[in-house]
């Protein structure tokens, strides 16, 4: 097997592990190899796994285009709370939480004058049954936590500001 894109070629020993989905808004990905080199043998790419990123630059894994349009406004929003003395850091879960039982879209920590607080964003990305029973089981299991429910995909291009002026409220609120 082989994957190309942009002229290069990287020849894959075995499996290669994609979405069915190749549409623009899963782009850029970043290529996870198992390599070995058999004895007396050369390194090869036994199998891979491609996974959309943030952006080229940061490397922070998303489950969708709804998912990467939620981070830069979490992202422009903890800059602004920086602006006002708040340190935020932005988590993308890859397990279920311990005490939680679930796993968010993304955890915002922000901290000031020795407080801390965290609040969680999930991302809701298509409204098929299936999909929504999903989340609202997350949802249920988050149920304990401050979390956003960032509605894009039916709300449009709103849901940023709202979000925006969510974390910063939310955080100044609690940090006070």
């Amino acid at each position: 097997m082989q994957f190309q894109d942009g002229g290069d070629k990287f020849q894959v020993s075995g499996q290669i592990k994609a979405s069915d989905d190749t549409s623009e808004a899963r782009y850029p990905m970043l290529m996870y190899p198992k390599v070995m080199r058999p004895k007396g043998g050369e390194a090869r790419i036994a199998k891979a796994c491609l996974h959309p990123i943030s952006s080229v630059k940061h490397w922070m894994a998303v489950d969708s285009g709804y998912e990467r349009d939620a981070l830069r406004v979490i992202q422009d929003a903890c800059l602004k709370l920086g602006n006002r003395n708040v340190q935020c850091t932005i988590d993308k879960p890859v397990y279920d939480g311990g005490k939680r039982g679930a796993r968010p879209d993304f955890v915002i920590t922000g901290g000031a004058n020795g407080k801390s607080h965290t609040m969680m964003v999930e991302t809701m990305g298509f409204a098929d049954p299936e999909y929504v029973e999903r989340k609202k089981g997350t949802m249920a299991k988050l149920a304990g936590y401050m979390v956003f429910e960032d509605m894009r995909h039916l709300q449009g291009n709103e849901i940023d500001q709202k979000l925006r002026n969510f974390i910063i409220g939310h955080m100044l609120g609690n940090l006070k």
